[in-house]
């Protein structure tokens, strides 16, 4: 491609984003027709326009909406290869931007500031926390650079990078009497339980396996934060359904019954944004990851240690 055409995809970037010309002019200090002239090429090798006139400036036609994502995933993309080329032979540098739930970032967040910090100082890690359906969001539009998110179904080969795999379990606050390794899901009938709200992807296996073994769940309140979830089973009596991973994070004071016939699970997985290519930097923290979790079968220590227990009574 051409340097005309870069810079006509550039400066029809910065018109829809700043949805003026002449603002575009200012920002970067050019005339009138330095700008409009490459957008009317670019227009003219598209087939259509691009802009439409307003009365504070310009919007987007809908040959301009398809383009966009488009046109800045390509200018990332050769930025990028500009960045990787300058580097080469460098330490990785740059930032960072990850994002997991709660449970896996408390366990994680550490461990990967000990690995870069030794591998890469240059890196900087910048963390968020959120619900799957969270972090999905944060991948789509290119705000984080890695994701860490939860399935309740097997990932099928060639859907998703697995990491771990942890048993669900019903958890309530410890008391004198020691609950039982195992709870039926029809068990579940009639307690009070702390979920979160839909979409999320737990509350709609739970449900969905509800249905179909006839079962009522008595869901007494809604909660998107884990924290809030476990405080509440905590000092009000009642109880909730999390992975066996974030009750070794998040249960301090708390007792979990794995939850089988049926046995559910939540699958960890990775992913990467496509809004953009991956930096040096990025590629260093995802390969981090991976190293932290080399094998996707694996299964938490919560879950080992149960099997170790029930094979020493069998």
């Amino acid at each position: 491609m051409r340097n005309i055409e870069i810079e006509a995809l550039s400066l029809f970037v910065k018109a829809a984003e700043l949805k003026s010309f002449s603002r575009v002019g200012i920002a970067l200090g050019l005339s009138q027709p330095s700008i409009s002239r490459p957008i009317a090429d670019l227009e003219a090798r598209l087939g259509g326009p691009l802009f439409y006139r307003t009365g504070r400036g310009v919007g987007l036609t809908e040959l301009g909406e398809i383009l966009l994502p488009r046109a800045r995933a390509l200018l990332e993309s050769a930025e990028q290869l500009l960045s990787d080329a300058l580097a080469h032979g460098k330490s990785p540098a740059g930032h960072v931007t990850i994002a997991a739930l709660p449970s896996m970032m408390t366990v994680l967040a550490p461990v990967l500031y000990r690995r870069v910090t030794v591998q890469a100082p240059g890196i900087r890690l910048k963390i968020l926390e959120g619900f799957s359906d969270q972090v999905e969001r944060w991948l789509s539009d290119g705000t984080v650079d890695i994701g860490l998110l939860s399935r309740y179904r097997e990932p099928k080969p060639g859907q998703a990078e697995p990491l771990f795999r942890s048993h669900l379990v019903l958890v309530r606050a410890e008391g004198d009497a020691t609950p039982p390794d195992v709870i039926r899901f029809q068990d579940l009938a009639g307690l009070p339980l702390v979920l979160p709200s839909h979409p999320n992807g737990l509350r709609i296996i739970l449900e969905e396996t509800a249905r179909r073994l006839n079962v009522g769940l008595d869901v007494v309140m809604e909660a998107d934060s884990l924290s809030a979830q476990c405080a509440v089973v905590r000092q009000c009596g009642c109880y909730s359904i999390i992975a066996s991973q974030a009750l070794e994070s998040f249960g301090q004071g708390l007792q979990g019954s794995r939850l089988e016939q049926p046995e559910l699970a939540r699958y960890a997985i990775i992913s990467a944004t496509q809004q953009r290519p991956l930096s040096r930097a990025a590629r260093v923290v995802l390969q981090a990851i991976r190293n932290f979790w080399p094998e996707t079968t694996a299964v938490s220590l919560a879950d080992l240690a149960h099997d170790l227990r029930r094979l020493k009574t069998e």
